[in-house]
């Protein structure tokens, strides 16, 4: 069989013929594979040993080993370098026990791979990412000039294909496509948000948050054809998408319309489903808060006070029910080893995901105790409380920054002793560096991180030690919105 000299460089390397189809041949897509069409190779760590001098009789071949062999390893191009830097280190770290509860955005890139379907959208935004984050954590201009190209033309596509498709974007498999596509959007303007000192020129680029319309605009038709008799499919695309929209109300105090509150619907169930309800009263009650702060009749915050005791009350219940596997192990901390540990103590577990479910946990309980603690101030009659509530918020924020160490896989633990349950507590130390942080982990807290940061109930000290933890995710993430809401982005308050 003959191979086609203008053919994709994947199916040069494996020596198949390649029937050039674009944006991606039917073999890569058979594979699973990245179908490449520049003359770089793919992989940057791919090498071969130079003998052409031999191979062409120019020298002659010495005898015996040779160890002196040239290693050449050829030049990848910038997008090749970005995209297998953001599959490498952000795909891989991600679990295949990961708890529903922790999953983040990465959940659907991997079901995305797994599925073995192809779209130009896809490519794009995903090039546009992996070029952002690349040229940030790297500090590379070439790759942030390659990202603002790559994203513009991206837009231009997006806005030809969607204009031209209609609603059809919006449903069925299509959807997907178009749903993994405006995450991939707004995870790239958020990255590209409060430019870098590198940047020769602006961005360009808009805020994220209109994203989040075009997310419900898609999650609405989803819903209404489902109501009209269309067979649901309940994947990753529509479950992530409709978290990003419930996180983001919280965050941004945001009511939600009534049909996209049952969860069950949108593929929740089980401890997820339950943990979804608990989030949709906090964001409920949270988005209330301000219009009956500025009432100054008392009934509507006695009524919120009772909610927010009985969601107290109901995020216990709900630990109560979480599987052993997700129980920590305490472990004390001396003072002179405790660094920049906000805590006296971390919580370690079996695995990493598992500290970053309380790390949502805790976000979520603090916001409701913060809420209390603020009604409290309005309602004459329960500011006798206002000690108690205090002091169980001030528990929270210690136990919610006690999950950060493991869930960031930054503790280690020496002298750990499983065959006796009265053996001597492990030793502890700390990784401090940013690069032992795997950006999956890091994704999968940024949110609940960025919320307590910005709450101004918990004291300022702890206010400053989240902010340099959010610090922290940015620089690993190569976000910029990160990095700008460590520094008291009002927007996030």
């Amino acid at each position: 069989m003959s191979l086609s000299r203008t053919g994709c460089r994947t199916c040069k390397i494996r020596r198949v013929k390649c029937d050039e189809a674009k944006p991606k041949c039917r073999n890569c897509i058979r594979s699973n594979r990245d179908c490449v069409v520049d003359p770089a190779t793919r992989n940057p760590g791919f090498q071969f040993y130079a003998e052409n001098s031999y191979a062409s009789g120019d020298a002659r071949r010495p005898r015996g080993p040779r160890p002196s062999l040239a290693t050449v390893r050829p030049r990848a191009d910038i997008v090749s370098q970005a995209k297998s830097y953001y599959v490498n280190y952000y795909l891989y770290g991600l679990s295949d026990n990961m708890p529903i509860v922790s999953a983040s955005m990465l959940e659907c890139l991997t079901a995305w791979n797994a599925s073995r379907k192809s779209s130009e959208l896809v490519d794009l935004a995903l090039s546009s990412v992996a070029l952002a984050a690349y040229s940030r954590v790297q500090r590379s201009p070439p790759a942030r000039k390659e990202a603002v190209r790559a994203y513009s033309q991206l837009l231009h596509v997006v806005q030809g294909r969607v204009m031209d498709a209609g609603s059809r974007a919006y449903a069925g498999p299509a959807s997907d496509a178009t749903l993994l596509t405006i995450l991939l959007m707004a995870t790239y303007e958020c990255i590209m948000h409060n430019p870098d000192p590198l940047a020769s020129e602006p961005s360009g680029t808009r805020h994220s948050w209109s994203h989040h319309t075009g997310a419900l605009t898609v999650l609405r038709h989803w819903y209404n054809r489902t109501n009209q008799g269309a067979a649901p499919s309940h994947g990753p695309f529509i479950r992530q998408a409709r978290r990003g929209t419930l996180r983001f109300a919280l965050m941004m105090r945001h009511s939600l319309p009534s049909w996209l509150q049952d969860g069950s619907l949108f593929g929740e169930s089980g401890l997820e489903l339950e943990f979804d309800k608990i989030l949709l009263r906090a964001i409920n009650l949270r988005s209330a808060l301000s219009s009956v702060l500025r009432n100054t009749l008392n009934d509507e915050a006695r009524t919120m006070m009772v909610e927010a005791a009985r969601l107290e009350e109901a995020m216990g219940l709900w630990q109560a029910k979480t599987p052993n596997t997700w129980a920590p192990t305490i472990i004390a901390i001396p003072e002179e080893a405790r660094h920049d540990l906000l805590s006296p103590v971390v919580r370690t577990y079996d695995k990493p995901v598992y500290a970053a479910v309380w790390v949502q946990y805790y976000a979520v309980l603090i916001v409701v105790q913060s809420t209390l603690l603020r009604l409290c101030h309005h309602i004459p009659e329960s500011q006798w409380q206002y000690n108690r509530y205090k002091s169980e918020l001030d528990s929270s924020v210690k136990c919610f920054a006690s999950n950060i160490p493991f869930a960031l896989d930054r503790v280690v633990l020496k002298d750990v002793d499983t065959r006796s349950s009265t053996a001597h507590p492990p030793s502890v130390t700390f990784l401090d560096s940013d690069s032992a942080v795997q950006p999956a982990l890091a994704l999968s807290i940024a949110w609940p991180v960025t919320i307590v940061s910005n709450l101004d109930t918990i004291a300022s000290e702890e206010q400053r030690w989240f902010r340099a933890q959010l610090a922290r995710l940015g620089r690993v993430l190569g976000d910029g919105t990160l990095e700008c809401a460590a520094k008291g982005g009002g927007e996030w308050a």
